[in-house]
């Protein structure tokens, strides 16, 4: 079995956030701000996709796969270190430690945003990764998992389960093997 830093993530943020609503109609819902706990396990305010992002390098994943949609331009900015805001925090004396951390966790993974042209579903949203990702991976999303390469490459769709919406069991077909 792969040790953990040694899979890749796959970090659906698609979607329209109907259920969300009225919240989510100018943020999207991977954007919506939670308390979680920073490295030295002081509670911080950050969006809801970064703190995924950091508990996948606490654990030693280094490659994230985003899916976006197209009206989620607002997660590649905020995965994009914005240098000029950074000095001029600097130039206030108001920097947080925080920002400079997380800008300096983006600048040492590797970080692919995929384009999911229309909410075609969260089955859609795995396949997404299918010509970048050529082996087993882990997959977090609203039916988070482990999938294996082989369960899509063979048949050239996403699990049943993540076409159809059924529940999933978390426990089983975590490490699947190639």
């Amino acid at each position: 079995m792969k040790a953990l830093r040694d899979y890749k993530a796959v970090i659906t943020a698609g979607g329209t956030g109907t259920r969300l609503l009225p919240f989510s109609k100018e943020i999207p819902k991977e954007m919506f701000p939670i308390f979680a706990p920073d490295e030295n396990g002081s509670m911080r305010l950050k969006p809801l996709v970064q703190a995924i992002f950091e508990q996948l390098r606490a654990v030693g994943l280094r490659s994230s796969y985003f899916v976006v949609g197209g009206e989620k331009r607002t997660i590649e900015d905020h995965f994009s270190p914005d240098l000029r805001f950074l000095r001029y925090l600097e130039s206030k004396g108001k920097l947080p430690s925080s920002l400079s951390e997380f800008y300096e966790k983006i600048r040492s993974s590797n970080i692919v945003f995929l384009n999911q042209p229309e909410p075609l579903g969260f089955g859609d949203a795995v396949l997404m990764g299918r010509p970048l990702i050529d082996e087993d991976f882990m997959l977090l999303g609203p039916q988070a998992r482990h999938v294996p390469r082989h369960r899509i490459a063979r048949h050239g769709k996403a699990p049943k389960h993540l076409r159809q919406r059924q529940p999933l069991n978390l426990t089983q077909n975590l490490h699947c093997k190639t």
